[in-house]
């Protein structure tokens, strides 16, 4: 990245749980920052998810892009790239 900007959350992974995090840390009024290398993690890869609750079924890869499209509307910022290094600073 190179813009240095500070953010209350910065978010490791953009997967569901990323994602979910996002949108709620995002309801709190924190500036969050989502970090991932690409959308969705491995479900984005999952052709037919039948157990998700209130879904009859949808591919894992258009559940991801509705999470992403929510956080988005929130106010999350997504970038994708690959994590390598974090270091601790005051």
């Amino acid at each position: 990245m190179a813009d240095k900007k500070e953010f209350d959350v910065m978010i490791i992974g953009s997967g569901p749980a990323g994602l979910s995090s996002a949108i709620y840390t995002c309801r709190k009024n924190l500036e969050t920052l989502v970090i991932g290398k690409e959308l969705g993690g491995q479900i984005a890869y999952a052709t037919n998810i039948e157990n998700y609750p209130g879904i009859h079924k949808i591919s894992g890869m258009d559940l991801m892009n509705s999470f992403h499209k929510q956080a988005i509307s929130f106010g999350a910022k997504i970038v994708y790239e690959e994590v390598s290094k974090i270091k601790k600073q005051k």
